[in-house]
């Protein structure tokens, strides 16, 4: 009877460990505590934290993260979704999270300085735990004007304080500041609790600010940003294309002095105060840039204000805007300055409003028993015809004096014999050498340069030196000189060998007439030129009064 039993026992125990290790197998239920571990084989969707996540979410399965179990499916179980991450996640049936339908950027340790929709200032690895970084004090931020539609955005950050701003702005504008809802983690880790911070934006923003502007590091371990809308190309930087004169300047003065130019064009806007020969000044405010023209540009006119573009170029210290176009001009017209007169009058046949290339006549009128004695335009004396008249083409404005005697008084008849400079062949830099300007006038230069201007220098390696010599004793004598030195001194000879000073005429970077008048008592008939100062005289033309 007992064996019976015994055999009846065995039997029913055999029976029962069947029935268990059926229950054990299923796969259609798990308590609401279990945990999928980090190494189940079988998933719908992966999201990795060792680079960021871009993903479109669409999906019924909850997800728990950063939450911990109390018991665990062995390493062969399998599940319908499982998360790869350095973290604890968890699976839970019990718990319904709603699915998000849009777009998730994901960014953590690994790539948070690696998405170029992104500007971050300031925000560092933090290099004694890898999983943070670290936004640091005083104004560190994070931001995007690219990610369109977002949402809300959420920072898992370690510890509690509230240390972190969001702005829906470009700025820390505080209109637009996002305030957000705290959620405490508790990390399986670490004993201390971290804070997710959620920031939902009423109306979906294309721009947001995230900025740390406490006296204290933050240090963050994610940061999702849900958004429905895209991520934008990033806008082609500005380029630097309308500019004033000073900032031409400042280009042209960073370039090589051996001839460096841009590869770029710039367009630059000012009023033409000056032609020299093949270049043009151009002037705005209290700049001014030389243009090079290699032949003449209809419409670049004194007085004229005009748009160029063209490339900045740095020739040997001297900022040029060259190969460029006129884009645009505003005319000018000119007006006549009528000096007061003794004695006598100047009628003009036009004296105001007058256009680029028009052409006025000037008569000088004296009263009776008084006879014209000289006219002068710019101060430079003129050779007037038998009605005392002249006429010329307006190309700036002009100021005209006239001087009358009495017709008691004898005077010689002179003439007035004017050179330019451009109108002969060009000599050789710092030579020394001798040009005839006609049977009169002959100029000789030392260390100088006789080409479209005649270019008196004066350094430690160049003191140039001109001599102009006239076969007739000299009256007067006027220059249109200008550029980068203060004075121009001028000396008298009878001789060629021994010089006296006349007088030290001052110079500016505009070209004037500088004028030596009523010297023939002297009878000089060598003038000789000398710089004062550090730099350069350029003189354009010259002309001298000798007797007829």
């Amino acid at each position: 009877m007992k064996k019976i039993n015994l055999l009846s026992a065995l039997f029913l125990c055999t029976i029962l460990a069947s029935c268990a290790s059926e229950n054990t197998s299923s796969s259609s239920s798990y308590s609401s505590s279990s945990t999928i571990s980090s190494s189940s084989s079988s998933s719908s969707s992966t999201i990795s934290s060792s680079s960021f996540v871009v993903s479109s979410v669409s999906s019924s399965s909850t997800i728990s993260s950063s939450s911990t179990s109390s018991s665990s499916i062995s390493n062969s179980s399998t599940s319908s979704s499982s998360i790869s991450s350095s973290s604890s996640s968890s699976i839970s049936s019990s718990t319904s999270v709603p699915s998000y339908e849009g777009n998730i950027l994901s960014l953590n340790s690994k790539n948070f300085n690696s998405v170029d929709a992104l500007v971050l200032n300031n925000i560092t690895p933090n290099t004694q735990y890898e999983s943070e970084f670290t936004f640091a004090k005083n104004g560190s931020y994070l931001s995007s004007k690219r990610i369109t539609e977002i949402e809300k955005i959420e920072v898992l950050v370690y510890g509690t304080y509230d240390n972190l701003k969001m702005y829906a702005s470009e700025n820390a504008d505080e209109e637009k500041l996002i305030t957000a809802t705290k959620e405490e983690k508790t990390s399986e880790n670490e004993a201390q609790n971290n804070v997710l911070y959620t920031y939902s934006f009423d109306t979906p923003t294309d721009v947001f600010y995230l900025t740390n502007p406490s006296t204290y590091n933050v240090q963050v371990f994610t940061i999702d940003i849900y958004y429905k809308g895209q991520i934008n190309d990033a806008e082609p930087e500005p380029v630097e294309k309308d500019i004033t004169i000073s900032r031409a300047l400042e280009i042209g003065n960073a370039l090589s002095s051996s001839r460096g130019t841009t590869e770029t064009t710039y367009i630059i806007n000012g009023v033409v105060t000056n032609i020299s020969g093949k270049e043009v000044t151009i002037t705005q405010d209290d700049s001014s840039i030389i243009a090079y023209v290699p032949t003449p540009v209809e419409n670049l006119y004194i007085g004229y204000s005009v748009a160029l573009e063209g490339k900045i170029q740095n020739y040997y210290g001297k900022i040029e805007i060259v190969e460029f176009t006129l884009l645009d001009y505003l005319a000018a017209t000119y007006n006549v300055d009528l000096q007061e007169f003794e004695n006598g009058i100047v009628n003009v046949s036009k004296s105001s409003d007058i256009n680029y290339g028009e052409e006025i006549t000037l008569t000088a009128v004296p009263n009776e028993g008084y006879k014209v004695l000289s006219l002068f335009i710019d101060n430079e004396r003129q050779n007037l015809d038998e009605n005392n008249s002249i006429s010329l083409i307006m190309t700036h404005n002009i100021s005209v004096k006239a001087e009358f005697i009495s017709n008691d008084v004898v005077i010689e008849e002179t003439v007035t014999l004017k050179y330019v400079f451009a109108d002969y062949p060009a000599g050789t830099q710092y030579a020394t050498e001798t040009h005839k300007l006609d049977e009169n006038t002959s100029i000789s230069t030392e260390k100088a340069h006789f080409t479209s201007e005649l270019r008196l220098y004066n350094s430690s390696t160049n003191d140039s030196v001109a001599t102009i010599h006239s076969a007739k004793p000299i009256k007067s004598i006027y220059f249109n000189a200008g550029y980068s030195a203060s004075e121009l001194s001028v000396y008298g000879s009878t001789d060629g060998e021994t010089f006296e000073l006349i007088s030290a005429l001052v110079t500016t970077s505009a070209y004037k007439v500088l004028s030596l008048e009523n010297i023939e008592e002297s009878s000089y008939t060598y003038i000789k030129l000398d710089v004062t100062g550090s730099k350069q005289v350029r003189i354009k033309d010259f002309s001298i009064v000798v007797a007829k």
